[in-house]
């Protein structure tokens, strides 16, 4: 399930010389699914049920027709998707625990390594001590990089 709220506007000034056109948005998923490659094995694909995912974003897009022969146009994103990548490629991830983590808000890796084991296994229902321990390790290891 998708939920999507847009906010747009289309812009025309200086007599049609200079357009300003842009957007703003937000993607709420339920129910959202990945696709997670394993490089190692060019072929290879799974498709992760990770929950819930949240996109924010922004487009701007400007015309500048300054002369008959000359334009110039200006073009702008920017997209932020709440998952971070290094959070969802943690080799001891598992899929019901990527799918705790979004339902708690826990959308980046240095918020699961400040996390204790106990935190962890209370959001995350079906993880054992061991492997929370060693899931908020690994959620460690840039720290002593």
């Amino acid at each position: 399930l998708l939920r999507n709220l847009e906010f747009g506007w289309k812009s025309s000034l200086a007599d049609g010389k200079v357009t300003f056109n842009g957007l703003v948005y937000v993607m709420n998923w339920e129910d959202y699914q990945s696709t997670r490659y394993v490089y190692d094995l060019l072929t290879v694909a799974y498709v992760d049920n990770v929950g819930m995912a949240t996109v924010q974003g922004a487009e701007v897009t400007s015309y500048f027709n300054i002369s008959d022969s000359f334009s110039m146009s200006l073009m702008a994103n920017f997209n932020d998707p709440t998952m971070e990548k290094s959070l969802v490629e943690l080799s001891t991830m598992t899929n019901s625990t990527l799918r705790a983590l979004s339902e708690n808000n826990v959308k980046k890796l240095e918020e699961l390594a400040e996390m204790s084991v106990g935190e962890l296994m209370d959001i995350a229902s079906k993880i054992s001590e061991s492997e929370a321990s060693a899931l908020i390790m690994e959620a460690r290891k840039p720290w002593f990089e």
